[in-house]
């Protein structure tokens, strides 16, 4: 619960540039994140079922 006071106090926004050092590409912000991929977080979904025959 004290992380989400944290969060909640707006003392978690600092936003740093590594992955940008570490891959030379801008981060991809969250919301735009699951607008792209929305269908994969459906309900329902059909998911690769793993059988451990497979591996």
């Amino acid at each position: 619960l004290e992380s989400l006071d944290y969060i909640r106090e707006g003392k978690a926004d600092h936003v740093s540039d590594d992955y940008k050092k570490i891959t030379g590409e801008k981060p991809t912000r969250i919301k735009s994140f699951f607008e792209d991929n929305a269908e994969s977080f459906r309900p329902g979904r059909n998911r690769r079922s793993r059988n451990l025959d497979d591996m």
